[in-house]
């Protein structure tokens, strides 16, 4: 296999432990186990969807230059997945909050930018930056470009380390598609590349500043670990799980991983919330084992339920497929100009 092949399956192979890092996030507290145990749980999860983001600008970066109207066509189809995905978790809404305050937030505004269950805006998200990135590309230049990133970073810095309390929590959070997506893009524009070694070295440098970050906060301002969905340490953990799943050797066992990431992710993402539900409020287990086992049974359940749910119902595989940001493969990687015309003029 060739070394684009290796670095196809090596990111494949990351969307599926993402999507297990995002149950990590969504679990709660951890009842049971040591406070920091549960937020260091949290912490480590924090670098899954900005990897999302990344892989999505990377794969798109082509398609940015040579024919923009496919990123259009990309951001409604995200949209489309976004809506889907939100009628699927209908029932569980209706069901943590019953029937009518679940209509009341179905037919309010809020469902546009995270669908009808929280952890849907990932989708909603990313429709909006590749829609902006497209409009960018037919009527803004490079700096119209670089100033959203600079201006997103700076409210989402501003938002985690504001003194009390998140005064941007839902609107900094949106706007993580932009520096990550563009993130992703300049990696596959620039073909930067990264060893094994500098990438575990970056990864491990941005799970370090996240902790350091974490634990400044709680005791300037009594802010709770838990409570951050992006630090500046975020950029390098994100960054350097980007690059390390770029330059994983190629194996037997990654190729089923990749296999398993490509095709079941984006599903693990959006339909786990069910199986964190039953487990959580269905199952009369408590304690350390229990919120141990919780992670890997709820991941363990999502991907076996995906499994059969495709085999009978294959169009549902299609739809989820929709939105992964697939639009070029490897195989003809090569360094691409900026993505805007005015670039080389900055």
């Amino acid at each position: 296999m060739s070394s684009n092949n290796s670095r196809q399956l090596g990111l494949d192979a990351f969307r599926l432990l993402a999507a297990l890092s995002v149950i990590f996030l969504h679990v709660g507290y951890y009842e049971g186990l040591p406070r920091i145990f549960g937020a260091e749980m949290r912490l480590s999860g924090r670098w899954a969807v900005p990897f999302f983001f990344m892989l999505s600008g990377f794969f798109s970066a082509p398609s940015l230059i040579s024919d923009p109207n496919r990123i259009a066509h990309q951001s409604a189809k995200a949209f489309w997945v976004l809506i889907v995905s939100s009628l699927a978790m209908t029932p569980l809404l209706v069901w943590q909050l019953g029937l009518g305050d679940a209509a009341k937030k179905i037919i309010s505004t809020e469902v546009l930018s995270q669908g009808t269950h929280f952890h849907l805006w990932f989708l909603s998200s990313l429709s909006f930056g590749l829609f902006v990135f497209f409009a960018m590309r037919i009527y803004g230049t490079n700096r119209s470009a670089m100033a959203l990133v600079a201006l997103s970073l700076g409210i989402m810095i501003f938002d985690a380390y504001y003194p009390n309390g998140r005064p941007f929590q839902t609107f900094s959070r949106y706007l993580m598609c932009f520096p990550f997506l563009y993130l992703g893009m300049l990696i596959r524009w620039k073909n930067l590349r990264l060893t094994l070694s500098a990438a575990l070295g970056l990864t491990f440098l941005g799970v370090l500043l996240q902790n350091v970050e974490a634990y400044v906060l709680r005791e300037l301002f009594d802010k709770s670990p838990f409570q951050f969905d992006f630090l500046i340490g975020t950029i390098p953990f994100a960054t350097g799980a980007f690059f390390l799943a770029m330059q994983l050797p190629e194996s037997p066992r990654l190729a089923v991983a990749a296999r398993l990431g490509q095709k079941y992710s984006l599903g693990i993402y959006v339909f786990h919330p069910y199986f964190i539900y039953i487990l959580t409020q269905g199952v009369p287990w408590n304690g350390r084992v229990y919120s141990l086992s919780i992670v890997p049974l709820t991941f363990v359940m999502t991907l076996l339920s995906l499994g059969i749910v495709f085999r009978y119902f294959p169009a549902s595989e299609r739809i989820l497929a929709a939105s992964r940001g697939d639009l070029q493969r490897l195989d003809d990687l090569q360094p691409f100009p900026p993505a805007f015309p005015d670039a080389e003029d900055d």
